[in-house]
C-alpha cells in the first residue's frame, strides 16, 4: 500500500472532528475521498536540522531501526516502499541513508516476491528464539494478502533474509481478520515471550509468536480488541507495557500490551500536538526516566513530544527543516526512533517519512539535536537488544 493509501485511512475514518477539544472528545465526521480540509494555520513547531536523508523513493511509507549486535556504525533502518516498476517489498539503508539492497549497477533491489506482496509497516524485535540460534525477527504487515511477514536479520551482513529451513514462500501468519491492515509493532515481554499487534480498521489483534523445531516461524492469536478509530500505526513501550496507538483525526489510543491486558483504551488529542491527525507513533525508550513518546502529525510532517510516562503535551513540537540542501518534512507517513548512536552525528536517531517532493525518503535527525531544544532524557546506555 502506498504512502498516498495511508494518507485516505487518516482522512476516510470517521474520526473526531479536527475542532475537538482538548480531552479529544468531538463530533464523529466521514470525510470523502475528494474531501479538502482546512485545519486552518498549524501550532508552533521548532525547527530540527536533518543529519543525513536516505535516497528519494517511488514511495516510502514506514521504517524501522535495527541495532547491530556489535558495531552499532553498522546498525540498519528497514522501511516498506515501492520501486519504480511498482512492486512492494522491503528495503535496508545503513547508518548513513544508503541501501544497501542494490544490484551491480547500482539500482534498487527490495526484498520482495515469495509471499512478500504489500507490506505497508515493519517491526524488528530481537532475541526471537530462532531453532537455529536467537536472532532478529523481522514482522512486516502485508496488506496485499492479510498476512504478517515472518523475516530474519542477517545479523553479519544486515540484511533481511528468509529464516533457515523456510521453503516456498516466506513464512507468513495469516491475521483473522475481513479488514486490510493498515500497522504493526511488536514487544518482548521479560520473560522472554515475542508479541505481535496487527492494525486493521478499528481491530487490534495480539498474536504470540514462536517457533518449533523444524517449522517456520508461525504464531497464536492471544487477544483481540476495538480501536475508538481507524488506527494507522502503533507502538509499545516495553517498560511500562502499554500499546500506542495513532488513529488519525481521533488522536492516539492507549491501551495495557499484556496478553490478559483490558480492552478498554485512553485517548488523547490535545489540540495543538497532531495537527491533521496522528499519523504515527514512536518511543524514545528510557527506562530509567520514562522516555518519550513521539506523534507525527499527519497535515504538517511535524513532531509532537509527550512525557512518557504521564503521556502529557507540553508544546514540545517540532519540524524537521532544510539544511546543508536536504529539503523540509511538509508532510509524513511514519516516525521511528532508536536510543543507540548508531553514526559520528547520530546520538540516537529519529527517522521521518517525508511524503512530498519528487520522491518520498527518510530524513534522519539526530537526538542531540532535539536535546539542543528540549528537556529531554538521554539514556545512552539502555540496549534495546536486552
Amino acid at each position: 500500500m502506498r504512502a498516498s493509501l495511508l494518507f485516505l485511512a487518516l482522512f476516510l475514518s470517521l474520526a473526531l472532528a479536527a475542532c475537538g477539544d482538548d480531552s479529544g472528545a468531538g463530533t464523529p465526521m466521514d470525510l470523502g475521498a475528494d474531501a479538502e480540509i482546512d485545519f486552518g494555520a498549524p501550532p508552533i513547531a521548532s525547527g530540527a536540522s536533518p543529519s543525513a536523508e536516505t535516497t528519494a523513493g517511488r514511495g516510502v511509507v514506514r521504517g524501522a531501526w535495527w541495532l547491530h549486535p556489535v558495531a552499532a556504525d553498522q546498525s540498519r533502518l528497514v522501511s516498506v516502499e515501492e520501486d519504480s516498476r511498482g512492486r512492494r517489498g522491503y528495503n535496508v539503508y545503513d547508518a548513513t541513508g544508503e541501501s544497501i539492497r542494490v544490484d551491480r549497477e547500482g539500482n534498487l533491489t527490495l526484498f520482495a516476491g515469495n509471499g512478500v506482496e504489500g507490506p505497508v509497516d515493519v517491526d524488528v524485535v530481537y532475541e526471537f528464539p530462532f531453532t537455529r540460534r536467537p536472532s532478529t525477527l523481522v514482522i512486516g504487515a502485508d496488506a496485499a494478502d492479510g498476512t504478517l511477514d515472518l523475516l530474519e536479520m542477517d545479523e553479519v551482513t544486515g540484511d533481511l533474509q528468509f529464516p533457515e529451513g523456510s521453503i516456498g514462500d516466506v513464512p507468513g501468519l495469516t491475521v483473522d481478520t475481513e479488514a486490510t491492515l493498515t500497522g504493526v509493532c511488536a514487544y518482548r515481554n521479560a520473560e522472554g515471550a515475542i508479541y505481535a499487534f496487527a492494525l486493521a480498521g478499528t481491530e487490534i489483534l495480539m498474536y504470540e509468536l514462536f517457533q518449533n523445531a523444524g517449522e517456520d516461524p508461525s504464531g497464536t492469536l492471544v487477544r483481540s480488541f476495538t480501536a475508538s478509530a481507524p488506527a494507522v500505526g502503533c507502538v509499545v513501550d516495553e517498560t511500562l507495557l502499554r500499546l500506542h496507538v495513532a488513529l488519525g483525526l481521533a488522536g492516539i489510543e492507549t491501551f495495557d500490551a499484556a496478553p490478559d491486558g483490558s480492552a478498554t483504551g485512553e485517548v488523547r488529542n490535545p489540540r495543538d500536538a497532531f495537527f491533521g491527525g496522528a499519523a504515527d507513533v514512536s518511543f524514545y525508550r528510557s527506562p530509567s526516566q520514562g522516555g518519550h513518546l513521539l506523534v507525527a502529525s499527519a497535515a504538517d510532517g511535524a513532531v509532537a513530544i509527550l512525557d512518557g510516562i504521564t503521556l502529557e503535551f507540553t508544546d514540545e513540537r517540532f519540524a524537521v527543516t532544510s539544511s546543508g540542501g536536504i529539503d523540509a518534512v511538509m508532510r509524513t507517513t511514519g516516525i521511528d526512533v532508536i536510543n543507540a548512536r548508531i553514526a559520528g552525528d547520530l546520538e540516537g536517531a529519529v527517522a521521518v517519512v517525508d511524503g512530498v517532493g519528487g520522491g518520498t525518503n527518510f530524513k534522519l535527525v539526530s537526538w542531540a539535536v532535539l536535546r539542543g531544544t528540549f528537556p529531554l532524557d538521554l539514556d545512552d546506555r539502555f540496549d534495546p537488544r536486552l
